[in-house]
C-alpha cells in the first residue's frame, strides 16, 4: 500500500507527492513518528511550537500525528 506523509508547521508545508510503500496502517504510523521526531528539534530550536505530519493514501487522508511543544513556567 502507498502512503503519503505531509509535513506541516507554523511556516512551512511540504506535500509528499511520491509516497511510500508499506505493508500496513501500523507501518505508516511508525514511520510518520519517526518523520515527526526527526523534524521537531529543528521546528522547536527555531521557536516553533507544533509539527503535524498527515498521513494519506490515494484517496483520503488515514490521520494526522501532532507534536506540540507547550512551555510552562511557575
Amino acid at each position: 500500500m502507498r502512503f503519503y506523509f505531509d509535513v506541516h508547521d507554523e511556516i512551512y508545508s511540504a506535500v509528499d507527492n511520491d509516497g511510500t510503500t508499506l505493508p500496513q496502517v501500523e507501518d505508516a504510523r511508525k514511520q510518520a513518528n519517526h518523520i515527526a521526531t526527526a523534524i521537531a528539534r529543528d521546528v522547536f530550536d527555531a521557536n516553533g511550537s507544533k509539527l503535524s505530519v498527515t498521513v494519506r493514501d490515494q484517496n483520503k487522508i488515514l490521520f494526522v500525528m501532532t507534536i506540540r511543544l507547550i512551555i510552562e513556567e511557575p
